[in-house]
């Protein structure tokens, strides 16, 4: 038994450090202060209860810092994730664990935890407004694509993809044990699966979700319900199902270009940075042809629970999605059933059946296949106007040779992405859009408005799109300093656990350093960072050179901590001894394994063709970061291609009208 079971995991509510010691001066102490509280006590006693307090609440203070020191000197590779975490997070101020009263839209305020769980299920699910259907009447869709039956590698790859330990769902069964029994029950498992399949049905048990409600962080009231963001945690065999689903969707997606091409969220081999780049090089082409580009970013409030399920099954019927697989969603989103959690408190069950839930596996595609008529707003075939995406993230731009010319072209592009609005339900905060002109023509810049209905959106210097803050230059010194003052910041929290005579062993302290800091820095690193070089076999050095010293700072504190070594050492020696490269190379390689990925893409992303142009050709003025990678690594312009999509379906289509 004892080498089969366990050992418990002390409450995360215990106090680890404490020991029988502190107990017998706490003891002592609470005799000692009620002695002294009394009407006629001495001052004897007084004075007594005063040194038991001291020395009470200096053992506590030892305690702690005892047991804080031992735990971080007895760290392993599991245990300094949480020593990160405890370093890391956000202060929260003292009430952070309970939830406050809540106002509502009304002006009223939720009191007790039934009021809140109301005003939490009305803004986390709302009622969305009855879409414009009037284009769907009499609509001649095209013929549906077929869908094969389920199989047994379908079902085992969605159950190993499960992250073991997360939280499970309202049955409480953990997917490591879904993942342990499915040899035993995958035959039974898939029939059903099928049946669910074939008769467009998906049982009522697997429609009832718990809502967990977690706060955004570094929201200024938290009295407000939007401060909340909710997350489903749904029955894990249920989940499995809806993870086999997406797969197929995505794959169909991919195999018919059932999707635009310019909308990269969610969707395989597409990443946020994909997005980025494609928006900077449709820029930077811009400006090779005296053009000036104009981008307005837009804002969706509450994307995913303002989804019309009409609109979102005319949006997949017009697409040739299976029937079957309609069936089953109608089936899926129907009927829904919640209980929100939050503080100790659990609400009763709940309707939920608005939108398309947060958390499940198949929500993104849905959302997409939802979303994708707002992509298709212009022609692909214009030059000048075109649309980017990923999930509920847009960008309109426009480009002509003056911004009076851009104004013009986004005023009738967000007139037509106002009609998708009112046919699909979804509400824009205008307030929330930003607008950019793109140029480095100081003569060409004027920072003109764009008028939207009856809002102003007025042109901004820099826009965050996607995590990267993109200046109207685009030379990145907005989002290197925030990208070097994040790292900075968690590289000082991270010192506090590791010092001179205390704390990590030092490869925990460089594990946490390559695994937590160094990611912070580099997201979106290939769009803002260009590879260093030398220029012609010379002393003189190309590239983000400024960027690379600025970051070398960052590292040069990892290293002084994981080294123990002193302020005078030599950069070089401590990057040696710490066992990291140069801060340069660690940033020429990251940059240089997403060129290979680049250079591997199928001819049906969206950056394929750029990437091939610019290995072929090098401008001379304006630069794009794919020019920039494609030039320092012309090793990487003949690769393999490499098709990052699920392996298509074996089913051979209806033929397309």
């Amino acid at each position: 038994m004892v080498a089969t079971v366990p050992i418990a995991r002390p409450s995360p509510y215990s106090k680890r450090w404490w020991t029988k010691e502190l107990t017998d001066l706490q003891t002592k102490y609470k005799k000692a202060s009620s002695r002294a509280g009394k009407r006629y006590s001495t001052r004897e006693e007084r004075e007594a209860m005063i040194k038991a307090r001291n020395a009470y609440q200096g053992a506590v203070r030892s305690q702690q810092r005892k047991h804080w020191r031992e735990w971080l000197q007895d760290a392993t590779e599991k245990t300094v994730w949480l020593a990160s975490k405890y370093a890391t997070r956000e202060p929260e101020a003292a009430t952070a664990s309970r939830m406050p009263d809540l106002k509502t839209t009304e002006g009223d305020t939720a009191h007790t935890m039934e009021e809140k769980s109301k005003v939490l299920l009305d803004t986390f699910f709302p009622t969305p407004p009855t879409p414009d259907l009037s284009d769907t009447h009499d609509y001649q869709y095209p013929p549906a694509f077929d869908t094969p039956p389920i199989t047994t590698t379908e079902i085992l790859a969605a159950v190993n993809n499960l992250a073991s330990y997360k939280a499970p769902g309202p049955n409480l069964i953990p997917n490591i044990a879904i993942q342990m029994t499915i040899p035993h029950i995958i035959t039974l498992f898939t029939e059903l699966t099928n049946a669910c399949l074939r008769l467009g049905y998906h049982p009522q048990h697997w429609k009832t979700f718990s809502t967990i409600t977690l706060r955004k962080p570094h929201k200024p009231d938290y009295t407000i319900p939007k401060a909340y963001r909710p997350i489903a945690l749904e029955d894990t065999l249920g989940k499995v199902m809806e993870s086999i689903m997406a797969r197929r969707l995505s794959a169909l997606a991919e195999q018919y270009n059932l999707l635009p091409p310019n909308h990269f969220g969610g969707r395989p081999g597409r990443t946020t940075t994909d997005a980025v780049l494609y928006l900077t090089q449709r820029i930077k082409d811009a400006w090779r042809t005296r053009g000036v580009a104009s981008v307005l970013f837009l804002d969706i409030s509450q994307a995913f629970p303002s989804v019309s399920h009409e609109r979102l099954i005319h949006n997949l019927r017009k697409r040739q999605v299976p029937n079957t697989i309609i069936n089953w969603v109608q089936s899926f989103l129907k009927d829904r059933k919640t209980r929100l959690h939050f503080d100790d408190f659990v609400s009763e069950l709940l309707t939920a059946s608005t939108g398309v839930p947060q958390g499940s596996p198949i929500s993104p595609i849905l959302y997409i296949f939802y979303s994708a008529d707002l992509l298709e707003i212009t022609d692909p075939k214009e030059k000048d106007r075109f649309t980017s995406g990923y999930i509920d993230d847009t960008a309109l731009a426009v480009i002509s040779p003056s911004i009076e010319e851009n104004i013009k072209k986004l005023e009738e592009m967000t007139r037509n992405a106002l009609r998708w609005s009112q046919t699909h339900a979804c509400k824009f905060d205008i307030g929330k859009f930003q607008l950019v002109h793109f140029t480095r023509n100081e003569r060409k810049y004027s920072p003109m408005p764009l008028n939207i209905a009856d809002h102003t959106v007025s042109p901004g210097t820099t826009a965050k799109y996607l995590g990267v803050i993109l200046d109207r230059k685009l030379r990145w010194k907005e989002h290197a300093e925030d990208a070097i003052s994040k790292g900075t910041k968690t590289m000082l929290a991270i010192n506090r656990l590791s010092k001179t005579n205390f704390g990590l062993p030092h490869h925990l302290t460089r594990q946490l350093y390559t695994a937590v800091v160094l990611p912070k820095i580099e997201y979106g690193l290939p769009v803002w960072f260009e590879p260093i070089r030398k220029v012609d076999e010379g002393k003189r050095r190309k590239g983000s050179v400024g960027i690379a010293k600025r970051i070398g700072k960052v590292q040069r504190i990892a290293t002084r901590i994981i080294t123990g070594g002193l302020r005078t050492t030599a950069t070089d020696v401590l990057d040696y001894h710490a066992a990291l490269p140069p801060i340069h190379l660690r940033l020429n390689q990251t940059v240089f394994n997403a060129a290979v990925r680049l250079a591997t893409l199928p001819p049906h992303h969206p950056l394929h063709k750029y990437v091939k142009r610019c290995a072929s050709y090098y401008p001379k003025y304006h630069h794009s970061p794919i020019h920039e990678m494609m030039n320092a690594f012309p090793q990487l312009r003949e690769l393999e291609i490499i098709d990052p999509t699920p392996v298509v379906l074996k089913v051979k289509p209806h033929e397309r009208t």
